[in-house]
């Protein structure tokens, strides 16, 4: 019911946010360079929940797309898993509005900029891929700066707590993430270690198997 009404609450809120962020704040307000006050707000917590929205969205869509091809179990085991650590995604991308386009492309650009370091790192064949779509991304956002971005994210975040928004409490989805993340990696590493110990069971059968025939063989 909280999250339908949190996003009930901010639909077509944004413009009135942009204007309620540069008024003077409460007194729980710090103040920002330029004089300007607005609520204190988690701006890496923040930033962690849009992307785990943008990832949500795009899973969706390749969800969407690989229906009747093997790939679907992949797509929807990886979305069950964002959702369980951004159980409030939708919520949070409600907030954004008219705005999301452009959040959208920051996060992106942000993922994939990670993405293509790790993949030169290791030396992936998805370098170039990625490469691409990073150049495609920076031509849309040629003055995009990752602290610019998350400022802004924070800034129209606490426009609208200033306006007294029922808004999820982003430090406790903060934890609930990382809580989430760290408990699929653990079930990972034990399925890998059942498939492992499953594998070196079956080796070791086909070695009796072969023995045992080779024994006879020599009878």
């Amino acid at each position: 019911a909280l999250l339908q009404q949190s996003a009930r609450s901010a639909e077509g809120k944004l413009d009135q946010a942009d204007q309620a962020a540069a008024q003077p704040a409460a007194e729980k307000s710090s103040e920002q360079p330029g004089g300007q006050k607005f609520p204190s707000v988690n701006a890496d917590a923040l930033w962690n929940q849009l992307k785990g929205a943008v990832h949500i969205d795009e899973v969706k869509e390749k969800l969407f797309s690989s229906q009747g091809s093997d790939l679907i179990s992949k797509f929807q085991d990886k979305l069950n898993e964002l959702q369980e650590a951004f159980p409030l995604a939708d919520t949070v991308k409600a907030q954004f509005g008219d705005h999301w386009g452009a959040i959208r492309d920051s996060v992106d650009l942000d993922r994939v900029g990670d993405a293509l370091s790790s993949a030169r790192a290791r030396g992936l064949p998805d370098a170039e891929h990625l490469q691409a779509r990073f150049d495609d991304l920076r031509a849309r956002l040629p003055d995009f700066d990752l602290g610019g971005a998350k400022a802004k994210a924070a800034k129209l975040w606490g426009a609208l707590e200033e306006k007294g928004l029922p808004l999820p409490n982003l430090d406790s989805l903060e934890e609930h993430a990382k809580s989430a993340f760290k408990k699929a990696r653990g079930m990972a590493k034990e399925a890998a270690s059942q498939a492992f110990d499953k594998a070196k069971e079956k080796a070791k059968d086909v070695m009796g198997a072969l023995k045992d025939k080779m024994g006879s063989f020599f009878r």
